[in-house]
């Protein structure tokens, strides 16, 4: 679609793909204290045990250990764009 690859484009993400978007919106809404069933809701699932797979990240720790790779990642991303400026 035209649309999807100009919003990649403007992003710098051209090999995104729709699900990482929605894995992403499930994924923080899980580490916001969403319920799975609003989640599940969100991402218009069928079944309880789709959106059971983030019932892990609604965990402390494994949220502070991804919160702290994100950042890594920010980091790595923001160093390779000042390289290329």
């Amino acid at each position: 679609d035209g649309t999807w690859r100009r919003i990649r484009k403007a992003a710098k993400c051209e090999d995104a793909r729709l699900h990482d978007v929605r894995r992403t919106v499930g994924s923080w809404l899980a580490q916001a204290g969403a319920s799975l069933h609003r989640i599940g809701q969100v991402l218009n699932h069928r079944s309880q045990a789709t959106t059971a797979v983030y019932a892990r990240l609604a965990n402390g720790a494994t949220r502070d250990a991804l919160e702290d790779h994100s950042r890594a990642i920010l980091a790595a991303v923001e160093a390779n764009e000042s390289e290329r400026s």
